[in-house]
């Protein structure tokens, strides 16, 4: 496979729920419009040759990638086949509504269009109307290939060392396997609220929403091999604006990312700007966003969102959580990233990593969502750029040269070890998927017994938000009566 076919799978992977976004979730002549877009902006990006045609993910690579998305795939808790996170409440929830009821859903049966992320949920969805039943097989196999299509962006960039792929991955958890150990000594940094200000993981956001991990993957893989080799940044666009439908705060982190790496590069080269060239990579792109995003502010009821500090009254608190978790992570990073590209010339532009540790900064300070959500998920894309980073010098070098260069430099080999020791957590979640699943229910007697969670305890995702979170967190998925998605755009 060709890296440009590569690209051209994940592309048509994001692109298929939007097709059916357009067509269930808007009135002519919009979904006609939005098909006829997308349709012509997947012809585009085929006709393109930036991507090397050359170069080629033989087959030996695509059983690695294949067989890491599966494993993936397997861990995270897709389809119930190991340990699950509260979180498959709700995944499953919307499997049943997707296939259970008429799209777009709506709440009541007469009411007004329910405003959530379904993109992951749609393809699967339509296989299940088209066969009469809900397929888990189906579930996991469109997981795994979409896992596949992620980490094969990242193995691209590591110079197809597979095995430098967990701790990227896992980059973003140091604190919090730091806070565990002080817990075990009874010792409190912080007093614990609410909702927490700290960074998680891909991998540990691959256990409670592969819906975001997915799409964050792809785009922040791409967007770093994108820049590895120089390519023009207009070409992260597209793939881009398809992930809003997937996954509204890691596409949104993403794009600021984006947008400010694009504004520098028209600051640098006035002269080089094309305006036919704007309006086919940027201007088109954008307007798939525009009815997605209108669709996302058809909320009844707004969710949780301000300023960290005007949800907390120990200041003390926020100060100790943000210093130990956030800001600890940012110089951890930042240290590591300068030792390593000490070692090698062929470094990546700094620019976006700066600009990623500065969103890293700024973004704890406003809160959205009753647990934090937009932290939580919208660092996904940016940690794994920040990894990415991290690892990438290491690739360039030889075992020998590697370890020639820790053996001389204590410092160097304390912070790898130490940002690496992250990755402590992410085989503790292994474990717990290796001891906790059918196999081991089935084989072994005395193994606690696992039980799936189902897909048809819940009517819909409304129901299982109010009885097991919240009745304000159902209330934010609920569509508004006069919005401007109901007036002009829902069928």
């Amino acid at each position: 496979m060709t890296i440009r076919k590569l690209r051209f799978a994940s592309i048509t992977y994001l692109l298929l729920p939007n097709f059916i976004f357009f067509y269930s979730w808007t009135q002519f002549p919009i979904n006609i419009a939005g098909i006829l877009l997308l349709t012509y902006l997947l012809r585009e990006d085929f006709k393109d040759t930036s991507f090397c045609k050359t170069d080629q993910l033989g087959l030996g690579d695509l059983i690695v990638l294949a067989t890491t998305g599966i494993i993936l795939a397997l861990i995270s808790g897709t389809a119930g086949l190991c340990y699950q996170t509260a979180d498959y409440w709700c995944h499953n929830a919307k499997f049943h509504e997707l296939f259970s009821q008429e799209w777009p859903i709506r709440i009541p049966a007469a009411g007004p269009v329910v405003s959530y992320y379904y993109g992951y949920y749609l393809v699967p969805a339509l296989y299940f109307k088209i066969v009469g039943g809900i397929s888990e097989t189906f579930i996991f196999l469109w997981t795994a290939a979409g896992l596949s299509l992620g980490i094969a962006w990242l193995y691209l960039v590591l110079k197809r060392k597979i095995w430098f792929v967990l701790p990227v991955i896992c980059v973003g958890d140091l604190p919090r396997l730091i806070n565990n150990l002080f817990q075990k000594l009874s010792i409190r940094l912080y007093e614990y609220a609410d909702f927490g200000i700290e960074h998680w993981s891909a991998f540990e956001n691959l256990f409670w929403v592969p819906n975001q991990v997915i799409p964050s993957l792809i785009t922040a893989g791409m967007l770093t091999y994108i820049i590895k080799n120089r390519l023009k940044l207009n070409l992260i666009i597209f793939p881009l604006s398809l992930t809003f439908w997937w996954a509204i705060f890691p596409a949104f982190t993403c794009s600021v990312l984006v947008g400010v790496l694009l504004f520098k590069e028209l600051i640098s080269n006035p002269t080089q700007i094309k305006w036919n060239s704007i309006i086919k990579n940027i201007t088109l792109p954008g307007m798939i966003v525009v009815s997605i995003l209108i669709f996302f502010l058809s909320h009844q009821s707004t969710p949780i969102s301000g300023l960290i500090w005007n949800f907390r009254t120990n200041y003390q608190d926020l100060i100790s959580e943000y210093l130990s978790n956030i800001l600890l992570n940012v110089v951890i990073i930042s240290i590591a990233y300068i030792c390593l590209n000490k070692s090698t010339l062929n470094v990546l532009n700094p620019f976006p990593l700066v600009i990623s540790l500065l969103l890293a900064i700024i973004l704890p300070s406003y809160r959205i969502g009753k647990v934090n959500d937009f932290l939580f998920r919208g660092m996904i894309p940016l940690l794994i750029i920040m990894g990415l980073y991290i690892y990438y010098p290491l690739t360039l070098l030889t075992f020998r040269k590697t370890w020639h260069i820790l053996r001389h430099s204590y410092f160097t080999l304390f912070i790898i070890l130490t940002l690496s020791a992250g990755s402590l957590i992410a085989i503790g979640r292994i474990w717990r998927a290796a001891t906790n699943n059918l196999l081991v229910s089935y084989v072994r007697d005395d193994a606690p017994r696992f039980s799936p969670i189902p897909y048809d305890a819940y009517d819909n995702v409304y129901e299982v938000l109010r009885d097991r979170w919240s009745q304000q967190e159902a209330n934010q998925y609920l569509g508004k009566a006069d919005s401007l998605y109901e007036k002009y755009i829902a069928p």
